[in-house]
């Protein structure tokens, strides 16, 4: 057990990282933002660069929280519908496994829609872009559904669909593993002809199951009273479902096993939500955002009664990130400076309550970390995995060069963590008068630079 007195913050403002965008006059969302909290935060302590150090993996929020949160993200594999499972309170258990299910728009060559072998996946494919609306979501995958139950009987008798906000996911309670199956997500079968990145390898008759799946559905919502309605407005249409990244239970340290602190989430973003789970924080604050209620508010004060009560607080909030989402430009910065308001501001002015061990030997001390998880440019759907600026601050961390959490001040830094997941043992126990740091300098790799211990 490590002798850890100290009291931790994090805010993961997923987001908030981005380019240089014309509408704010050449500047990020970070630079343009009235930002005073974090502004102090930065002033105070140290403002880095961390990547999320996934090599091959496409790009996801729970990759880039897996990072922040310390794990691995290459390690996991696929858990983003592990995630949304238990997010949605269906969670599997033991062999169970869960899947994701989007839709894809498929082309002839001269671009109209077609689902004949050798078609191409749109770009528009994926991550809600085709821009159905629920009710016609809903009743293609009531479609879908149907054509499964009498297509493949036996694997539906233990199989359900669930949907959820953001995505939908199709659950195999049958003990049937998935593992070494290889996909290719909507977001990421784009410009491919659909056949080439169907569902290969793994066990015997598995991916061959997906495959049979997709193609059911394909054949259900063909002439479909929304595919049809939509091919006559001139609107993208969804050709077939698509099945993709399929997970089990991870196998991840919990948090109090590593470091004997308790943790809480606070965060309604569901794979924030199912990662607290699996990583052993505890799900505290609002379940749920009301249309017309303030996030950042609502997420700032459950963030600071629970720092009363665990050592580590964890505040995601989504706003930025819904924002990108959206290419909503201003938006993201409203967001931004939500956050800092009732999020980074309230939370650093409450740290400084447990006092400076360096002034004050009996104090507890403090540590605050900042960051946006990745990259995320207004105007995608997802996180790009670029890396993105990070703020340690509080007790004995401390910095000679005074800087700004911008992207630019970031890339002048001598803090540059290529692994980000090898930060967060160095935010939770680097330069402790009272603990051991328990991991190891990793090795030098192909374009590291920086030094973390």
């Amino acid at each position: 057990m490590y002798a850890v007195r100290v009291k931790y913050a994090m805010v993961i403002a997923l987001g908030a990282s981005d380019e240089a965008i014309e509408e704010l006059g050449g500047r990020t969302p970070l630079e343009s933002a009235s930002m005073p909290g974090l502004l102090s935060l930065a002033a105070s302590g140290r403002v880095g660069w961390a990547g999320v150090g996934v090599e091959e993996a496409e790009p996801t929020v729970v990759r880039a929280l897996l990072s922040a949160l310390g794990q691995d993200p290459d390690a996991p594999g696929h858990v983003g519908a592990a995630c949304m499972a238990e997010a949605l309170g269906v969670g599997i258990r033991g062999r169970e496994w869960a899947m994701d299910m989007d839709w894809v728009a498929t082309t002839s060559p001269d671009g109209t829609p077609s689902a004949a072998e050798g078609s191409q996946v749109s770009g528009e494919s994926g991550g809600g872009t085709l821009g159905m609306t629920p009710m016609e979501t809903r009743a293609l995958e009531e479609a879908v559904v149907a054509a499964w139950r009498a297509g493949e009987p036996s694997f539906m008798a233990q199989a359900e669909l669930v949907r959820g906000p953001e995505r939908t996911i199709l659950i195999d309670r049958s003990g049937r593993t998935y593992a070494g199956v290889e996909t290719v997500p909507a977001l990421g079968a784009g410009g491919e002809a659909w056949d080439r990145v169907l569902p290969g390898r793994g066990r015997m008759g598995v991916a061959a199951l997906m495959r049979r799946l997709m193609s059911l559905g394909r054949a259900a919502i063909e002439k479909h009273a929304v595919t049809m309605s939509r091919r006559e407005q001139g609107l993208a249409v969804a050709t077939m479902p698509w099945l993709s990244s399929p997970a089990c239970v991870p196998t991840m340290r919990k948090l109090g096993d590593r470091f004997g602190l308790r943790g809480a989430m606070v965060s309604v973003d569901p794979m924030a939500v199912g990662l607290a789970a699996f990583l052993g924080w505890e799900l505290v604050g609002p379940k749920s955002i009301a249309e017309g209620e303030d996030e950042a508010e609502r997420l700032g004060a459950a963030a600071l009664d629970a720092l009363g009560e665990f050592d580590v607080v964890c505040c995601v909030p989504g706003s930025a990130a819904a924002a990108a989402r959206r290419g909503d430009v201003q938006g993201k910065v409203r967001a931004l400076e939500a956050i800092d308001r009732h999020v980074v501001g309230t939370m650093a002015r409450r740290l400084v309550d447990f006092g400076d061990p360096t002034v004050d030997a009996g104090a507890r001390g403090w540590r605050m970390m900042f960051s946006p998880g990745c990259g995320w440019p207004t105007g995608d759907v997802g996180p790009t995995g670029e890396a993105a600026p990070v703020v340690l601050a509080g007790s004995w961390i401390r910095s000679i060069v005074r800087r700004a959490c911008t992207e630019a001040a970031a890339m002048e830094s001598d803090l540059k963590v290529e692994r980000g997941h090898d930060l967060f043992e160095y935010f939770l126990l680097g330069g402790l008068a009272k603990a051991t740091v328990v991991g190891r300098k990793p090795a030098a790799r192909r374009g590291q630079t920086g030094e973390l211990w």
